[in-house]
């Protein structure tokens, strides 16, 4: 007798007879006889919360192709699909009929039908909201249907952050919007609100906006009902750096907050550190670099144009120096260089260092010698016009730090100690740089300090502990400098009062830089 499979509807069925192919409100004709296939009778189109029971047990009745009951056939109850608009998978818990709750997470379930041709199943609604489907199948017949539930969330649990922290610059405008969540992590409709007088900002409770105000940090409040959380928000100065991160390997420019970000060079290695800096027009850049991996000294000079079609000029070891520890570059294209000639070993004998100007012709000239200068990271630096260079001397980390003018050659100590990174200040009136705090140790990190080129005023910045990452706001009223302290990375330290607020980055800090 010919048969094949059709479809109802939602339902497929086996046809054995033209008689039985008919769909809609059409029936078998005969006693007692029905649609064949599938039908819900009980327990579908539940709605509830977040891991309610279903109460009334889900029941399948299941009639044979002719339409009569189907009897001690298997039915397959199968859960696990996906809701709409969500990412997580829907989890229906299953178990069997005769438990009163479920306490398992079955998500596959089989009954045999009864004399009435029923098959059941107890359902427990799964944990994440949106519409879930149970699938039903009949393998014996080849039926298949399915089953919606509605998944609500449940109560409200906790509040979900937009950020644990916010940077923004004076003026920058962000919306901290919160969500409500329940102890799955369903979203609710409520949202919690901002509360609290921000120092820093202000704050519009109506929308969450909160508009950067004064340099600092503070805690802003998040509340809902009694569900409370917290935001830390920083505020501090626009700025744009030229910064060098050393794991990576790459100089980037970036703004204060982390944003437009844009690679200037890649593969840039040094174990002395490689300082980019700004030239006088703030378009250039100038680094040392290394030839070699990263643990070889910098011996290589190049001054990179930041602007569109920009030009790289470079002070190859071949015909310049076979170590490099500053540079500065001057209004005339000419490059300071405090360094190590190559291949001229008897101009500063033993293993002093000199002070050498290559101009733009690429001649270099002798200006002066250091011979006590420290082999350390960013051991000097030179003031902007050139005429002077800051220097940490004496054959240990924990030298003085010295000031010579460079026509004349006279030298003066500005700081008893100092180990590391003296930079100059816009104005060339003051010197940051770094002391240790343990005149025994062998280190480039210790205390923030700044001091007068004449040497008054030395006044220690914050109690933390940095490394040689130092750099000035153009306006000389702020400091960047790389801290120890947990969460390590950069600070911005006032400089008239010495608080210090963290500056984030998305895929980490930098380890020296400079603010254009």
């Amino acid at each position: 007798m010919p048969h094949g499979l059709r479809t109802c509807g939602r339902t497929l069925v086996l046809a054995f007879a033209a008689s039985s192919t008919s769909c809609g409100n059409e029936k078998p004709t005969g006693p007692n006889v029905e649609v064949p296939g599938l039908r819900v009778v009980a327990g579908g189109g539940f709605a509830d919360t977040i891991e309610a029971n279903v109460p009334t047990l889900l029941s399948v009745e299941v009639r044979q192709p002719s339409g009569a009951l189907a009897v001690g056939t298997v039915v397959r109850f199968l859960a696990g699909t996906v809701p709409v608009g969500s990412d997580r998978a829907q989890t229906l818990r299953l178990c069997s009929s005769a438990k009163l709750t479920c306490d398992s997470s079955e998500l596959l379930r089989l009954d045999t039908t009864n004399a009435q041709g029923l098959a059941r199943v107890r359902v427990q609604l799964g944990a994440v909201a949106g519409r879930a489907q149970l699938q039903v199948t009949a393998p014996d017949f080849g039926f298949v249907d399915s089953v919606a539930f509605d998944v609500r969330a449940g109560a409200p649990a906790r509040i979900v952050r937009v950020a644990a922290d916010t940077g923004l610059v004076i003026g920058e405008q962000a919306t901290l919007r919160s969500r409500i969540t329940d102890r799955s992590g369903n979203v609710r409709p409520e949202l919690p609100r901002l509360s609290g007088t921000a120092t820093v900002a202000t704050i519009d409770t109506l929308t969450d906006a909160v508009t950067g105000a004064a340099f600092g940090a503070q805690w802003l409040q998040l509340r809902y009902a009694s569900l409370t959380d917290s935001i830390m928000l920083r505020v501090f100065p626009s700025g744009r750096l030229v910064a060098w991160a050393g794991p990576t390997q790459k100089i980037s420019l970036v703004d204060m907050n982390g944003r437009n970000r844009r690679v200037l060079a890649d593969s840039v290695t040094s174990l002395l550190g490689v300082y980019p800096q700004f030239d006088p027009s703030r378009q250039k850049v100038v680094f040392q670099r290394s030839n070699g991996s990263n643990y070889s000294v910098p011996n290589i000079v190049t001054v990179l144009d930041t602007t569109a079609g920009g030009g790289r000029r470079e002070i190859l070891a071949a015909t310049g120096f076979r170590l490099v520890l500053a540079t500065r570059v001057l209004v005339d294209g000419a490059v300071l260089v405090v360094g190590q000639r190559t291949g001229d070993p008897d101009v500063y004998p033993g293993e002093g260092f000199g002070v050498w100007r290559v101009a733009v012709d690429g001649a270099i000239v002798p200006v002066a010698s250091l011979p006590r200068l420290s082999t350390t990271i960013g051991a000097a630096d030179f003031s902007h016009d050139g005429t002077r260079v800051a220097f940490c001397a004496g054959l240990s980390y924990n030298g003085t730090l010295s000031v010579m003018t460079l026509g004349t050659g006279a030298t003066v100590v500005v700081s008893p100690t100092a180990s590391a990174a003296p930079r100059w200040s816009p104005l060339d009136d003051r010197i940051a740089f770094i002391a240790s705090e343990d005149a025994a140790a062998v280190e480039t990190t210790g205390a923030l300090v700044v001091v007068f080129a004449d040497g008054t005023g030395r006044v220690r910045l914050t109690s933390e502990s940095f490394t040689s990452a130092v750099a000035w706001s153009p306006s000389g009223d702020y400091l960047v400098a790389s801290s120890r302290r947990d969460p390590v990375g950069l600070r911005m330290i006032r400089v008239r009062d010495a608080v210090a607020i963290p500056l984030r980055f998305g895929d980490g800090s930098f380890n020296q830089v400079d603010w254009r």
